[in-house]
């Protein structure tokens, strides 16, 4: 059992999320993870993470598909407060809107593209 199922960014994200540790999920897919240094609650619906009630907290990824330039967002929520009641960690997809998308595209692009691809070529 998940306290709730889905959650929605509520604000675009701005320049400093970062995004860093590539790993290849598969031939098309690279997960990234994002250093949540920010409050998550401010940005996520539904979150009530480290506060004085608990000590939840949550790790953000961002997948990015190569054919199609996705962009997913995955939070795992670390669920230290909720395992006497029988929840357990759980991980949501975000809804995340265009603006949002379009600057981690960006990101990618500048920073990670080039690297992925030599990743990619000496693959083969």
């Amino acid at each position: 059992m998940i306290p709730f199922e889905k959650s929605r960014l509520m604000k675009p994200i701005d320049d400093t999320w970062d995004i860093e540790d590539p790993v290849w999920i598969d031939d098309d897919t690279v997960s990234f993870c994002i250093p949540t240094w920010f409050e998550p609650e401010e940005f996520f619906e539904g979150l009530d993470v480290n506060s004085i009630e608990n000590d939840d907290y949550i790790n953000v990824y961002l997948y990015y598909h190569f054919n199609n330039e996705n962009v997913e967002l995955i939070l795992t929520y670390v669920n230290e407060s909720g395992y006497d009641d029988g929840y357990n960690d759980f991980e949501i997809a975000i809804e995340i809107d265009e603006v949002s998308k379009e600057l981690f595209k960006e990101k990618i692009r500048a920073d990670w593209i080039d690297i992925l691809k030599e990743d990619c070529d000496s693959d083969e």
